[in-house]
């Protein structure tokens, strides 16, 4: 684990806000290329991506208020919204795509592709992220005795390397889209192919999350139920976009 990168004795950078700004600033660049490879409206893009970004740091926060902060908002709310801490990845992938959506709606640009392009660059830079908290030691899982144990500093006793159970596969599902990504010839199915794909990854990473509470009839986190929400919806946009293509 290293939270912090030296430069010098006394001035260091964060290794996770290191990653975040890789992951964001890579995300840019694929996100564009992809943009030019579709023939989308190179122009409209800056503005797409500043809203997209926007909307996903706004959920972030507005998503770990509501599941995981929301007692001590009411009674501190400047203080947790003004926090570096508590960021919820669903709210910011949630909230990205709000913002995309609407600004091309509200600019009559057609959104499929877009989206496709949005699942693409997820993948990239949410491997990135977690890689960022496994560097920083946060996020990490429950205690256990198994080979993939890690201890991290100041930790008791070895833990799941939660972090990499997801960067990992991650990594490996963007390098294979991307190998594949031109297969994809139906607008929408890149997008709805991530959603499978991830949520079926977070559904059974958070079982062994540390910082997971579960609750309800189902006993399970907020990020699962989240998960089983998205798999659906994912599952429900890919059967329409194919039964859609085939009747066109």
């Amino acid at each position: 684990m290293y939270p912090r990168i030296f430069i010098t004795d006394n001035y260091f950078i964060s290794s996770y806000s290191l990653c975040i700004a890789a992951a964001i600033i890579l995300a840019v660049l694929v996100a564009y290329g992809e943009c030019k490879r579709y023939g989308l409206p190179v122009l409209l893009f800056p503005a797409a991506a500043f809203w997209s970004i926007f909307g996903g740091i706004i959920g972030a926060k507005v998503f770990d208020v509501v599941c995981y902060n929301w007692n001590n908002f009411l009674d501190i709310p400047l203080v947790v919204l003004t926090s570096p801490s508590g960021w919820m990845y669903y709210g910011a992938e949630i909230g990205g795509s709000v913002g995309l959506v609407v600004y091309l709606l509200l600019h009559h640009v057609e959104f499929l592709r877009p989206v496709d392009i949005g699942g693409t660059v997820l993948l990239l830079a949410h491997a990135l992220g977690r890689l960022g908290c496994f560097l920083a030691g946060c996020c990490y899982g429950i205690p256990t005795n198994s080979w993939m144990g890690i201890t991290f500093p100041k930790g008791p006793c070895p833990v799941h390397p939660t972090q990499l159970y997801e960067s990992i596969p991650l990594a490996i599902g963007f390098v294979v889209l991307w190998i594949f990504r031109k297969r994809f010839v139906i607008p929408g199915t890149i997008y709805a192919s991530y959603l499978i794909f991830y949520n079926v990854l977070r559904f059974m990473v958070e079982f062994y999350r540390e910082d997971a509470y579960h609750f309800g009839i189902l006993h399970f986190s907020p990020s699962q139920y989240i998960a089983v929400v998205l798999f659906s919806f994912g599952v429900v946009l890919l059967t329409y976009l194919v039964k859609h293509k085939k009747t066109a």
